[in-house]
């Protein structure tokens, strides 16, 4: 039997389809990822070509799942589709146009799948870790250990937010640069307090931006096997903030549709890594879409 889930990001949509085999677990069938950019402009409101562009790229999924069969498909609508004003538009015309429901969910809740994609991915990792996935949006925080989900929080400080209001040059000003992290820190205090008090130093990147920042790294010859250092993405940092859109084309590892929002995500993590003391960062290349799977596989 063929499954899928769907990720309706503030940038991206996913759809990924698998085959259920028979040790609980499931093997990729297709996959298909789309630059769609819900939130550009800013996630209060949908534009009218994102809105266009966003019903196209789900009538496309529906083509897909008829043609691979998918008995059950399972599709969740995050940050922006929680707050635009026109979201339930959106939810409305995507039911008229291919039948598919999209279910909007809460941020703790996005946090959740995206903890079991993680634990998914590394399945005997032991001892305090604490999860970061960047949105468009907002940005999930798990912390974890061998026992199961701690705590968890989700925080409206997405890249295409920071981008809407802090953006103003490129490459980006001090003055850009120092905006962001004052942003940050000003929403981020209870994880701040948190990660103090429990003492969490290792920090597990989610797909999305930390598998490009991985690639980029591999691509400077970094051994990346057990993960990287904040001093070693802080080195990559240093040599690419002073670059503009022209030269980040030409970095090896940096796909085109990313080069626009990669320097708010590279400032967004320096941030995070310098207010919280992070020491060690690993990549997981599952996330929510996985960790969809792994609620559906435990409902058949």
């Amino acid at each position: 039997m063929n499954i899928a889930a769907i990720d309706l990001g503030t940038n991206t949509f996913h759809l990924i389809i698998v085959k259920v085999m028979e040790d609980g677990g499931f093997e990729q069938v297709f996959r298909q990822r789309d630059y769609v950019y819900l939130g550009k402009g800013g996630i209060e409101k949908i534009s009218e070509d994102r809105f266009e562009k966003g019903i196209k790229t789900l009538i496309d999924y529906k083509t897909h799942l008829d043609r691979l069969n998918v008995a059950k498909v399972k599709i969740n609508g995050t940050e922006t589709l929680r707050v635009a004003s026109n979201g339930a538009e959106f939810l409305k015309k995507t039911f008229e146009k291919t039948g598919l429901k999209i279910n909007i969910i809460g941020g703790l809740e996005e946090a959740h799948f995206i903890y079991l994609g993680v634990i998914h991915y590394f399945n005997e990792l032991k001892g305090d870790h604490l999860i970061m996935d960047i949105g468009g949006g907002s940005v999930e925080f798990v912390h974890f250990n061998e026992a199961g989900k701690i705590w968890s929080h989700s925080f409206p400080i997405g890249i295409t937010v920071l981008a809407t209001n802090f953006q103003n040059n490129d490459p980006l000003s001090e003055k850009d640069v120092k905006d962001i992290y004052n942003y940050v820190d000003e929403r981020i205090s209870i994880l701040k307090n948190y990660a103090k008090q429990n003492k969490l130093t290792s920090l597990i990147g989610s797909a999305g931006s930390f598998e490009i920042i991985r690639d980029m790294l591999d691509q400077r010859d970094v051994d990346i096997r057990q993960g990287f250092t904040s001093e070693v993405f802080i080195r990559m940092y240093e040599d690419f903030k002073s670059l503009d859109e022209n030269k980040r084309l030409e970095i090896p590892g940096l796909p085109a549709e990313r080069v626009e929002l990669m320097p708010v995500a590279m400032v967004l993590l320096k941030s995070i890594l310098e207010l919280l003391n992070i020491e060690t960062v690993m990549v997981s290349a599952y996330s929510m879409k996985e960790g969809i799977l792994v609620e559906m596989l435990g409902e058949l």
